[in-house]
């Protein structure tokens, strides 16, 4: 890993998080965003490396090389290793022995460099997904066109759902892929923890803050301030946004502001005039002109 990933992941994992990590304790979808943070951030993978040394002792002689390589860039950084916190009902030694060969493997992989060279990127089952329906209404970035009656896309069932949930974790999808797929299958809770924690990375993209505007937006009303926000965030980051700014749209229309909703109709056919997008947004202004 280069040093950019030390110098833009502000909010590190607490060592309550990386032990509970390490005993299982965690919930699934902690346990994930956990290992997305961990494929990003240099520090935290470091930490990890020495309560692992903690918990167990006999690691094998790649891991050990592993840790072992992180374990002294930790120590050159005066960090301290703490041990797991006591609990009252131990977690199985069997069971910590097989998330720590797992953390070890995670370690090791990305000292290799191995998911980058040999795993096909996550991204591909997002744009697949995106390509076979739309969604909904609001436009995710990246997102190709598909005209609004074609919205026939629902959360597949339980077992689909599952392999490819299991193919995006195998392809070690960071948090912004996951949060995309989640949010791709109308998860919405979930979509959103994944969305905020890639939002929460200084280099985070104007598409990162897009599609957790897209996340709060479908949530329901009580989260539509935040959308909001998100979509005036990436806005900020990149005037020419296409899809935030029809995403505002769609916003104000929902909050029955049409005054909003017009102007962001006219500065979106003023930056895309010719897509499929640009005639859905006529299509509306012609309807509120009818009704008028």
């Amino acid at each position: 890993m280069n040093g950019d990933s030390t110098a833009k992941n502000g909010d590190c994992l607490s060592d309550e998080i990386l032990t509970d990590y390490l005993e299982g304790t965690l919930s699934p979808i902690a346990k994930s965003a956990c290992e997305a943070h961990l494929i990003s951030c240099d520090p935290c993978r470091q930490s990890l490396a020495l309560f692992m040394k903690v918990l167990r002792e006999d690691l094998t002689s790649k891991e050990e090389v592993a840790v072992q390589k992180l374990t002294e860039a930790c120590e050159s950084r005066s960090l301290q290793v703490v041990r797991a916190k006591p609990s009252a009902s131990r977690t199985p030694r069997w069971l910590v022995y097989a998330v720590v060969s797992s953390a070890a493997a995670l370690i090791l992989a990305f000292s290799a460099g191995y998911f980058l060279r040999s795993t096909p990127p996550a991204s591909e089952i997002t744009q697949a997904l995106l390509a076979q329906a739309r969604p909904f209404e609001p436009r995710i970035a990246g997102q190709p066109y598909r005209v609004a009656d074609e919205v026939t896309r629902g959360p597949a069932d339980a077992g689909k759902f599952s392999a490819l949930a299991a193919e995006m974790a195998q392809r070690a999808a960071q948090a912004y892929e996951m949060g995309q797929f989640f949010l791709i299958e109308k998860q919405y809770a979930d979509a959103i923890q994944y969305l905020r924690l890639a939002a929460r990375d200084t280099s985070a993209t104007a598409d990162v803050h897009n599609d957790l505007g897209v996340a709060y937006l479908q949530n329901g009303e009580e989260t539509f301030g935040l959308a909001e926000t998100e979509f005036k965030t990436a806005l900020m980051k990149n005037p020419n946004h296409a899809s935030a700014t029809f995403n505002l749209s769609i916003l104000y229309e929902r909050e029955g502001l049409s005054g909003e909703a017009e102007t962001w109709w006219r500065t979106y056919l003023q930056m895309d005039p010719d897509s499929g997008w640009a005639r859905e947004i006529e299509k509306k202004m012609g309807k509120e002109g009818t009704a008028q």
